[in-house]
């Protein structure tokens, strides 16, 4: 596939994502694609694993959707820089195996994504973001301080 292909396919998944259309999203996945999200230490398997990986995202956030702010692609992948805007209002499972209750604040948190492309498909998926950042925006924990220059 082109470059051009695959950052629409890209494209297309986030769409999907955001109007809750997991089933076209996975349109685009292989059988057995693999989703690793470093932030979380999660790893998710197969077109069902993604479909797990978009609940997991949306579950505390139903309002959330992803705008696309970059992609740079060849022709067996798209890294996509994103921002993931939304709205706190569900239980969110903590990796302690905690809950945080719903805090009704808004997230705004950037991301990057890596797609990997075989046959047309989506073969892997590897995500990076600062949880860091969301727990603080979400007052989770304490805002870092300002680094003096």
């Amino acid at each position: 596939m082109t470059a051009q292909e695959n950052m629409r396919i890209a494209r297309e998944i986030y769409e999907a994502f955001n109007a809750d259309e997991f089933d076209r999203a996975l349109d685009h996945v292989a059988d057995d694609a693999e989703c690793v999200l470093y932030y979380d230490g999660l790893t998710f398997s197969g077109r069902e694993g993604f479909r797990k990986m978009m609940a997991h995202h949306k579950a505390p956030f139903p309002d959330g959707e992803v705008e696309v702010v970059s992609q740079s692609a060849g022709d067996e992948s798209v890294t996509n820089e994103c921002i993931y805007r939304a709205t706190h209002t569900a239980p969110m499972h903590m990796p302690d195996g905690t809950e945080a209750p719903p805090t009704g604040k808004k997230i705004e948190l950037p991301f990057c994504e890596v797609f990997r492309f075989e046959d047309g498909k989506v073969k892997s998926l590897h995500s990076c973001a600062d949880n860091l950042t969301a727990m603080a925006q979400l007052g989770l924990i304490p805002a870092p301080e300002a680094a003096e220059a």
